[in-house]
């Protein structure tokens, strides 16, 4: 489950070393990945996702005026929240994990209360 999407693509150039292990992972356990995203970069991700068929990815999105300048990662299974904040004035990235199960549990309850009031 991921909130928020920063740039005109789906991943940001900022991520292409993770996200290149991410999608070997992906692809060999079948995982599927859902995002919600601000809607201003509703054609260009719908673009974007054509370079990802082989991937089973949903893209939700919310009016621009709620998104923010974050992303939150959560991989139920492992009980794991990762909160990246990309980035501050001076150009630097904030990311803080979170395993903990409790709190896994109920940012995956929240994602999916939004999933189900945003548009696709």
């Amino acid at each position: 489950l991921r909130f928020g999407v920063l740039s005109e693509k789906l991943f940001d150039p900022i991520d292409d070393p993770i996200i290149k292990e991410r999608f070997k992972l992906f692809r060999q356990k079948n995982i599927k990945l859902r995002i919600i995203a601000g809607s201003e970069k509703k054609k260009s991700i719908r673009q974007d996702l054509e370079n990802y068929k082989d991937l089973d990815i949903k893209v939700h999105h919310f009016p621009q005026q709620i998104a923010d300048p974050a992303r939150i990662y959560v991989y139920p299974n492992q009980a794991v929240m990762i909160f990246v904040l990309y980035p501050d004035e001076n150009g630097d990235i904030t990311a803080i994990k979170f395993k903990n199960g409790l709190v896994t549990k109920g940012v995956v309850k929240l994602f999916e209360s939004l999933w189900k009031i945003s548009i696709f």
